[in-house]
């Protein structure tokens, strides 16, 4: 037996690796999907409209039902959650592929979203029952390098599987890994189940769910409604109102699907705020970097996509060394604050893109960006588990995981009603007259359907507008640095959340005391 597999433990490595099956699946089917959408409609019949509610159906199911999934865990134990999400997302990936026209593959899409959900969030949390706070940290970095090798590889095996065979492949690809994430972890994972009665904030539910769909269809949708339309507003109005009364009702309910206690424990509230930072900034980037070298360089979309690898890379190099340095030295502050500062350079370097920008001075930018993530995110999971008791470890990490999610919807309302009003501005400013970016074909940008006058004046305007976008996220990420500084720094416990619940006189992570600076 190597030294490696001695340390982690026999048993508790072979779960790792049914949870890191599970977690490819998610992470995965995050993008492999996008490659192959011109296919799906060409396929099914569909019209576009019709095709982007493809992608946006599982977004909207996946970021309701994560914070569901670790209050429930809390509640009834991991594993038949965490089984259940295999399940239901595994169900839903062979319905998809036998899908005979758009509105069923977007309805079986929405199932899949839902045991989606559950896959990442309860992984992270299955790694703190586990495993101790000051082991978890190379794990967690783990995981988040997976997703980001997900990422990259989603796409381009989407667009080989469409290829070489047929789009429905790409979901049928999922049935071999679950079963072998469900053959892996029933007979391995024993976790203690809580034995108390329990009741379900139904309320609060709904009123999650309802602030969910309307920040994600507005993230989604507000490129193609206009983000002045009635329908937006009604939705921004909507996700407020609900908001306010899932806030008025998990204060008033028993058994709140988050409770809010959570937020005056400094380290959970600060690691939320980073948490809200890095998910603004992060989607922006994922989103808006392949539309500047659509329109800017005149790549197809599939390249525009690829072409975010160095963020990717950035991110994942930078989480397994600050997995590592946790696990070895057991500090964690210093990463965030670091990683404020590198995600301020980058997007400050971000700001200053043109349409003569080379790819090599771009990917330098976006690898430093991705730095700053890396150096964030895996550090926020394992800092909040450290500082709840065990029975608020699975819904402090998936609230954390949410909070993400949503604060990238929101990221991408906000910034980019800021990006069209200022393209629509540049416009009428370069060449006289409005123009909506919406209206544009990037394809055809670069062909000579376009003037070579009108082409440069419709780049400078990307360009610039984009530039101001990204100068604006700098703040934010000064927000994200005052917040790594406030971080309190507590040691990192050596007990996992198992051997805590089954140790009579164990303490919790709360009673951890401040490391010096």
């Amino acid at each position: 037996m190597s030294q490696a597999v001695e340390g982690i433990g026999r048993e508790r490595l072979v779960i790792l690796a049914g949870l890191m099956l599970a977690v490819l699946m998610a992470a995965m089917d995050q993008t492999i999907v996008a490659a192959a959408l011109p296919d799906i409609l060409s396929d099914l019949g569909a019209g576009q409209d019709k095709i982007t509610w493809i992608i946006t159906a599982y977004l909207i199911m996946q970021a309701a039902s994560t914070p569901l999934y670790g209050r429930l865990s809390d509640m009834y134990g991991r594993k038949p959650l965490f089984l259940g999400a295999i399940v239901i997302f595994w169900v839903a990936s062979g319905l998809c592929g036998v899908a005979q026209n758009a509105t069923q593959l977007t309805f079986f899409r929405a199932i899949q979203g839902i045991g989606g959900g559950g896959l990442i969030s309860l992984a992270l949390t299955i790694i703190g029952d586990i495993f101790s706070p000051r082991e978890r940290g190379q794990y967690i970095s783990g995981m988040f390098i997976l997703i980001g090798i997900a990422t990259i590889l989603g796409p381009l095996l989407g667009g080989w599987l469409t290829d070489h065979y047929t789009w429905r492949l790409i979901f049928v690809i999922n049935l071999p890994i679950g079963l072998l994430a469900i053959a892996v972890i029933e007979p391995t994972l024993d976790l203690p189940v809580p034995d108390e009665d329990h009741t379900i904030d139904y309320l609060g539910v709904l009123f999650l769910f309802l602030t969910t769909v309307a920040v994600i269809v507005v993230s989604e949708k507000g490129s193609d409604w206009g983000w002045d339309s009635w329908r937006i507003g009604l939705l921004i109005v909507t996700a407020v109102v609900a908001l306010a009364l899932f806030l008025v009702q998990e204060y008033a309910s028993q058994e709140p699907i988050l409770p809010l206690e959570l937020f005056r424990n400094r380290v959970v509230a600060a690691a939320i705020g980073l948490s809200f930072c890095a998910g603004i900034g992060r989607l922006l980037v994922i989103n808006y970097i392949p539309t500047f070298l659509q329109y800017t360089q005149g790549v197809s979309s599939t390249t525009a996509g690829a072409l975010i690898a160095p963020m990717i890379i950035g991110m994942v190099g930078f989480s397994f060394v600050v997995g590592n340095l946790m696990t070895r030295t057991g500090r964690y502050k210093p990463f965030p604050v670091m990683g404020a500062v590198f995600g301020a350079v980058g997007f400050f370097f971000l700001s200053t893109i043109h349409g003569g920008t080379s790819f090599s001075t771009l990917a330098i930018y976006l690898f430093i960006t991705g730095a700053g993530f890396g150096l964030i995110m895996p550090v926020l999971t394992t800092a909040s588990q450290n500082a709840v008791r065990p029975e608020y470890l699975g819904v402090v990490t998936t609230i954390i995981t949410y909070l993400r999610t949503l604060a990238g919807g929101i990221g991408v309302s906000v910034y980019g009603t800021l990006y069209s009003n200022s393209f629509s501005d540049m416009m009428v400013r370069l060449t006289g007259r409005a123009q909506s970016r919406g209206t544009l074909d990037p394809v055809l940008l670069h062909t000579p359907r376009y003037g070579r006058v009108l082409r440069d004046d419709i780049v400078r305007a990307v360009s610039l507008s984009m530039d101001q976008m990204f100068l604006y996220l700098i703040p934010v990420m000064a927000i994200a640095f005052v917040i790594a500084l406030l971080l309190p720094e507590l040691s990192l416990s050596q007990q996992s959340n198992v051997e805590e619940m089954e140790s009579d006189g164990g303490t919790d992570g709360t009673d951890a005391r401040p490391t010096s600076d």
